[in-house]
């Protein structure tokens, strides 16, 4: 009994492997393989440039003597000689390593942020019409509310100006 118990718990964990749901579904299958990409790079597609450049260049001449010494006696012989010296100055080589499959999941991604910006443009404009539609409407209500409440009152002082001239006094 305890041997198939065992067996029934060890199928029930086996059976509900993560990597198993994960490699079923597309779109999980994507999201961890962009986590992965970040942390491991491919090699065979990336390139390499090297980048090196001189910042200063001096040249300068040096002008030199010479002094010969011949037993105890100094014998001056000054002889000038010019050393011409060339100093470069270069900044460091930098390795600049770029990985395609990054810049293209990078690419991926630009053009999925353009989609939406553009849906969220059109809707965005679909709502400006909308509202101006919905102002115009509630201004025409406005103009209704006054000319339903002007209306009668012009026609109460038409009504009693027209009463006071036809009504002759007794």
């Amino acid at each position: 009994m305890k041997k198939i118990l065992i067996a029934i718990i060890l199928i029930g964990i086996m059976s509900c492997n993560a990597v198993k749901r994960v490699l079923k579904d597309k779109d999980k299958t994507e999201i961890v393989g962009r986590e992965w990409e970040k942390t491991h790079g491919c090699v065979t597609d990336s390139f390499v440039s090297f980048i090196s450049d001189t910042l200063i260049v001096f040249d300068t001449t040096y002008k030199v003597k010479l002094d010969t010494i011949n037993s105890l006696q100094v014998i001056e012989s000054v002889d000038t000689v010019f050393v011409n010296k060339t100093i470069r100055i270069k900044d460091t080589t930098k390795v600049v390593i770029t990985d395609l499959r990054r810049l293209n999941i990078a690419l991926d991604s630009v053009g999925h942020y353009k989609g939406l910006t553009a849906y969220f443009k059109v809707q965005f404009e679909e709502q400006t019409a909308q509202t101006k539609v919905q102002r115009h409407r509630g201004n025409m209500w406005k103009l209704y509310f006054w000319l339903l409440l002007i209306i009668p009152i012009v026609l109460f002082i038409v009504y009693k100006i027209l009463k006071s001239k036809f009504t002759m006094p007794i």
